[in-house]
């Protein structure tokens, strides 16, 4: 049977109960109410975070803005900067999860008539293994 995907739009008016994926299982924490805050300013800015679930359950996000406001080391107007991509565990990678998030940035970017998309990217690598 083939694993049912959807991509779901957390945005100001449902991020209370979507959820963010880095603090989704800790509404809790200190750092979960923070971010949730500052998200709150972001989305007023044009932030997307995008989720991408396999049967119901998140395997992966992405977050972007309009370049204008990115807080990363980017001077990009009128691009869309992607600031985090991210495919959660070894078996959800190789799906083509992220292409799908990213593909749905590119369509908002041309929607939006912008230039084009920018990529900040931080890589981590665990077990010393290059990619």
């Amino acid at each position: 049977m083939a694993a049912q995907v959807e991509i779901v739009t957390v945005d100001a008016a449902n991020v209370g109960q979507r959820g963010f994926f880095c603090y989704k299982s800790k509404p809790k924490a200190v750092g979960y109410r923070r971010k949730l805050d500052w998200l709150q300013s972001r989305f007023a800015e044009g932030l997307v975070i995008k989720i991408a679930s396999e049967d119901g359950r998140s395997v992966g996000f992405i977050e972007y803005m309009p370049g204008e406001y990115a807080w990363r080391a980017v001077h990009a107007p009128d691009y869309m900067v992607i600031h985090c991509l991210m495919i959660a565990k070894r078996q959800f990678k190789g799906k083509g999860y992220g292409a799908l998030l990213v593909e749905d940035c590119v369509a908002e970017a041309k929607r939006a008539k912008m230039a084009g998309v920018a990529v900040v990217m931080l890589m981590f690598f665990r077990r010393k293994k290059w990619l």
